[in-house]
Formats: structure tokens, C-alpha cells, sequence
């Protein structure tokens, strides 16, 4: 039987007849407050129930997949919630699915939104936030490490081009030093032999025109000594000249 704005069925049973109306069909008037109910993923359970009063939600590094399974708080025909939830730009509906599958996650910070709506197309969103840990190697505290070790890396190699540069400083100082050196040791040798060798020369002469004066002898003292001195000048000279360089060992 069909009325008008209503359809009627009547249906006979053993016990009688049962008459459906759908103008008595009740929908319901409340407004369906989604929630999550509980989250699990890469085989544990990270919230649940109380746990998930927290809408700040903070799951361990490594996390790829999330199922999230969703309730709403309708007291009447509960059943007939739709759910739909969004994690990017775009809404995706479930229907009256309470299970959420998401792949595919990586690290960072997520705005995950939930909608649950009756049969009327009331509908309620709640917000949760959760943040996927990234890798103690990417985390702030890794990076910190890394930012001290190149400073004190790039320290290390100022202070060795830096103590290199010096040393080679410090040689050639010295180098500079032993030449000015050998050079004043030459020049004073030099300047001792010459009078020496003229003093020798002379008395080598007064010991010649004088062989039977009684100041020979003293005359032949002060040739030897004189000529001690100009071989150890000589030998002076043989080593600054062995020390320029100019004398093979």
C-alpha cells in the first residue's frame, strides 16, 4: 500500500500481521560527537580509550602505518553515524566504517580532523594533532652534536695550518739566524788572519836578519805564537765554510 509522502508495507506472519510506516521511522536528533577510540600500528597499540584525551599525540620514529579505529557519542541509532576524517586538503568518507588506515606516514607534524554526522546531515569535527619523531639522527640534539663536532673540526685544522705555518716561520729564522752567523764568525776570522799572517810574516824577516841576536828566541816565541793562532784561525774559517755549505763533508 503507497500513500502520498508516506509508504506503508504490511506483512502477514503466523503471528499476525506487521504494519511498517515509514512516517513513524525515528531518526535521530542528536548530533554525533566523533572521538578516537583507539590507534595501533607496526604490531602494538599506542593509544587507547583514556589515553586518548590528549589530542596531542606523539608516535615513535619509524612509525609507517596507523589504524585508528573511531566512535561517536550518539544516543540514539548510533549504528547510522557517518564518519569521514581528513588528514591532508580533501575530506574522504567512510560511511558508517570506524577504521581508518593510513600508510605511507613519515616524519613530522600531522593536523588529522574527524567527522561524524547522523541522518540528518548534522555533523560534529573534532581535531587531533599528532606528531610522527624523526631519527635520533635528524633529531635537534643530533644536530646540535654534528654543528660542535664540524666547529671543532674546522678548530683543529686552523690551529694545525696554523702551528704549521709557524714552524716553518721558526725554520727559516733559524736558517736566517745560522747564515748570519756564519757570515759574522768569516768576517771576524777573516779579520783576524789577515793581522796575524802579516805579524808572522814580519817576524819570520827580524828571525832571518837577526839569527845571531840575542832576541831570536823571543822573536821565534812570537812567530809560533802567531802561527798557532793563525791555524786555529784557519780552522775557524774551515768550519764556517763547512757549515754554508761550501765544504763537503
Amino acid at each position: 500500500v503507497i500513500r502520498k509522502n508516506a509508504i506503508e508495507y504490511i506483512v502477514g506472519s503466523r503471528n499476525g500481521i506487521l504494519i511498517h510506516k515509514s512516517e513513524n521511522q525515528k531518526s535521530s536528533s542528536d548530533t554525533p560527537k566523533p572521538y578516537v577510540r583507539k590507534i595501533t600500528g607496526n604490531g602494538k597499540t599506542y593509544y587507547e580509550n583514556n589515553s586518548l584525551e590528549n589530542q596531542e599525540l606523539i608516535f615513535e620514529s619509524g612509525t609507517t602505518n596507523l589504524v585508528i579505529n573511531l566512535s561517536a557519542l550518539d544516543f540514539e541509532l548510533s549504528e547510522q553515524s557517518n564518519y569521514s576524517y581528513k588528514l591532508g586538503e580533501d575530506w574522504i568518507d567512510l560511511g558508517t566504517n570506524q577504521e581508518i588506515n593510513i600508510t605511507n606516514l613519515t616524519q613530522g607534524k600531522y593536523d588529522f580532523k574527524i567527522k561524524a554526522c547522523n541522518n540528518f546531515g548534522e555533523c560534529n569535527e573534532v581535531n587531533y594533532n599528532f606528531t610522527v619523531r624523526a631519527p635520533w639522527y635528524k633529531s635537534w640534539l643530533a644536530y646540535l652534536i654534528y654543528s660542535i663536532l664540524l666547529i671543532t673540526i674546522a678548530w683543529l685544522l686552523y690551529r694545525f695550518n696554523l702551528d704549521k705555518k709557524l714552524a716553518v716561520a721558526e725554520k727559516q729564522k733559524a736558517i736566517e739566524f745560522d747564515e748570519l752567523k756564519t757570515k759574522m764568525y768569516a768576517n771576524i776570522s777573516h779579520e783576524f788572519r789577515t793581522p796575524l799572517t802579516l805579524i808572522n810574516g814580519l817576524s819570520k824577516v827580524l828571525i832571518e836578519e837577526n839569527s845571531n841576536n840575542k832576541n831570536t828566541e823571543k822573536l821565534k816565541g812570537i812567530h809560533r805564537s802567531g802561527d798557532q793562532l793563525l791555524k786555529l784561525v784557519n780552522q775557524i774559517l774551515g768550519l764556517v765554510s763547512f757549515d754554508a755549505g761550501k765544504v763537503k763533508a
